[in-house]
């Protein structure tokens, strides 16, 4: 799941669709966590992901809250690109994120 930090420096999910805060990724959450628990994010490195992925497949933030999807589903005007990585196997993705702020016309 793709988090932000907000202003009180908890995680949030991110998504393509709202404020330009959750625009902004921060990581990938490694596990689930109630309202003040901790949660473990991974900025990066190689992540496996619960998901088939496909190699050389650029990977973003999706418009659902806290997902990834490759970047020719984001489609809709408005949406932000935040780049999550790319698909270097058939179950793992090699992080990179950039919040470039670039939005669809």
């Amino acid at each position: 799941m793709a988090v932000y930090k907000d202003t009180s420096s908890l995680f949030q999910k991110s998504n393509a669709h709202t404020s330009s805060a959750t625009k902004t990724v921060y990581g990938i959450a490694l596990n689930n966590a109630l309202s003040g628990q901790p949660l473990a994010v991974q900025r990066t490195g190689t992540i496996t992901i619960g998901a088939t992925v496909t190699v050389a497949k650029v990977y973003v933030l999706s418009a659902t809250s806290g997902a990834i999807c490759p970047v020719a589903d984001i489609t809709t005007q408005g949406d932000v690109i935040s780049i999550i990585g790319v698909g270097t196997s058939s179950t793992v993705i090699t992080l990179g994120i950039n919040n470039s702020g670039a939005a669809i016309p």
